[in-house]
């Protein structure tokens, strides 16, 4: 049996226990997941004090090798898979359904009037010879839209640093096989 609490107000419930060993044993981690966890942890507050000495004395970077010289990464194997396989479609639609928030997948029955794409468009991606209509129809795409973030302003943060935010379109496809690969991406809500 599970109990909700909420943690404070305006936030998404959560499960009511103070510690790990509150929850119940089925839903519990192991414990080499566990170790792996706080490891992690340790790591990564060790590597954020770090960082914010380094990003006192450094510029902001402009391309993925000066981040791999700020980011001390945490070393795991998927992490390091990730940094090796980031600029693959695979790893965008890995990235979508492993994430932080995969709930914003729909499958797409059709395509809104604001994401204008057309077959042709996409059609190099398309692995079953059909048009992106059929692909719709069988239930091959997919479709994440950010629309609850059209004018939400940056986070201010950091006045040194301009931020932006994005209220972006995605259509993802489900190939032959089975991999979640972006078709088109629109960064805003306004073609």
């Amino acid at each position: 049996l599970y109990r909700w609490k909420e943690w404070h107000p305006g936030f998404p419930m959560s499960i009511d226990a103070n510690a790990h060993k509150e929850l119940p044993r089925d839903i519990q981690f192991d414990s080499e997941k566990g170790v792996d966890f706080i490891l992690n942890y340790t790591k990564a507050i060790e590597n954020l004090y770090v960082n914010r000495f380094m990003h006192m004395f450094q510029s902001s970077w402009s391309d993925f090798a000066d981040f791999e010289q700020i980011f001390v990464r945490i070393s795991n194997t998927i992490s390091e898979y990730v940094m090796q396989h980031w600029q693959e479609d695979f790893m965008l639609g890995y990235q979508f359904l492993n994430g932080c928030n995969p709930v914003m997948i729909k499958k797409c029955t059709e395509l809104p009037k604001k994401f204008p794409v057309t077959h042709e468009m996409v059609e190099f991606c398309l692995e079953r010879n059909l048009t992106l209509e059929e692909e719709i129809k069988n239930g091959n795409i997919f479709i994440a839209d950010y629309e609850l973030l059209d004018g939400v302003s940056a986070n201010c943060t950091d006045p040194c640093t301009i931020q932006y935010l994005a209220a972006p379109i995605c259509l993802l496809y489900n190939n032959l096989q089975n991999k979640m690969l972006p078709i088109a991406i629109q960064l805003g809500q306004t073609p």
